[in-house]
């Protein structure tokens, strides 16, 4: 509290005393934050692969369907391989929650058979399998565990097998019991289906985890070059200055790799008072209804903004957003987390302010160059550029 009251007598000062404005300038010049530029990405649709081994039998695989359905629902992207007995193969072609099911018959349909490994069927699967981000063997009985150390994998989560060499190969090993004659252990006190879910219960947690974002309505595909901007966030402390978002569309719009620039309000008043850039390049769209908004921004590659839900949608939509702002509140709060987004911003020592207008007039905004943004800008048109052989 004592520290915002400081900061509204320096205001008071500077308005009851203008000549003090240089001498306060300097100082705040003096005290100011590097600019920085921060990724704030949080949530993409991460698209894991993933390898399960239930290589057991009929039983044993539908006791572990409802583990599989909730790794299905933790990683809603992800494209998720299994192996499985050729027994299982029609049932797992079923529940259609694989991209590739694949066969290998360790065990013998009938369980009363012995295992046995066939080295050269086992090479030649390996071999198709490739590598993996995560691979889990759903069977908490340790004579499958060699089959998950010799998987190429990110991350290799199964039950403790209690042969050290394989466990060594893991990365995440569940604590087990071996199974004794005429002793109960705490495995035998829980359900298989409940042995299988704590190994995606292991899994480490995420943001992303169980997240699908749903799919607002029309949409176009993005389109190389196109760039929207956003100059206006409905509170004048969040905004970048007009003219130096004419500045930025007039340096976009000289710029080959910018094919169109599209400059957006909510309303024809705002729009009315953008000065004009003379170019053909670009559009000014203002009060669109929500569907013709959202196709119109969809088809943007990389979107300017200021602390604003056209940043925010644009993120949302795929677009590389660069975004830019004031201390009114902090980046760790409100920054866009969609998408491959950057946030411009001084780190300033009064932030967040909240007040209505700053006693500072946006010193930790208009610190920020239109160069450097600019510059900024241009990195990510050049990144959704296609590639020419």
């Amino acid at each position: 509290m004592l520290f915002r009251l400081r900061w509204a007598f320096i205001g008071f000062l500077r308005r009851r005393f203008p000549k003090l404005e240089r001498v306060l300038w300097i100082q705040v010049r003096q005290n100011k934050a590097t600019l920085r530029v921060e990724k704030t990405t949080i949530f993409t649709a991460r698209a894991m692969t993933i390898l399960l081994l239930s290589l057991d039998h009929l039983g044993d695989f539908l006791l572990a369907l409802p583990a599989i359905s909730k790794l299905r629902a933790k990683y809603p992207y992800a494209a998720i391989d299994i192996v499985v007995g050729s027994w299982n193969v029609p049932l797992a072609e079923a529940t259609g929650l694989f991209r590739a099911i694949y066969s290998f018959d360790f065990f013998a349909k009938k369980s009363s058979v012995a295992p046995k490994v066939q080295e050269a069927e086992l090479n030649a699967l390996l071999e198709q399998l490739g590598i993996y981000d995560i691979a889990i063997d759903m069977r908490r009985h340790g004579e499958t565990r060699f089959f998950l150390a010799r998987i190429q994998a990110g991350l290799k989560v199964g039950y403790q097998s209690f042969d050290k060499a394989i466990d060594a190969e893991l990365h995440c090993v569940l604590p087990s019991f071996l199974n004794i004659s005429h002793k109960v252990t705490p495995m035998n006190k829980t359900h298989t289906a409940e042995q299988k879910l704590a190994l995606i219960d292991a899994l480490p947690p995420d943001p992303n985890d169980f997240v699908r974002l749903p799919v607002l309505g029309q949409t176009q595909a993005a389109r190389p070059g196109y760039v929207a901007i956003f100059p206006k966030a409905g509170n004048s402390v969040r905004d970048w200055e007009e003219p130096r978002f004419i500045e930025l569309v007039t340096l976009l719009s000289h710029e080959e790799t910018v094919a169109a620039i599209t400059v957006y309000f909510a309303s024809e008043q705002e729009a009315a008072a953008w000065v004009q850039v003379p170019t053909d390049k670009i559009q000014i769209r203002a009060g669109l209804a929500f569907p013709e908004f959202l196709s119109s921004v969809s088809q943007h590659s990389v979107c300017v903004a200021n602390n604003s839900g056209g940043g925010h949608l644009a993120a949302y939509l795929g677009a590389t957003v660069i975004a830019i702002y004031s201390g009114h509140v902090t980046v760790e709060e409100w920054a866009p987390p969609f998408g491959e987004t950057y946030v411009i911003h001084r780190n300033a020592a009064c932030a967040p302010c909240y007040h209505p207008d700053c006693a500072l007039d946006l010193s930790c905004m208009r610190d920020i160059p239109v160069d450097f943004v600019f510059t900024k800008v241009m990195e990510a048109v050049q990144r959704k550029m296609p590639i020419i052989a």
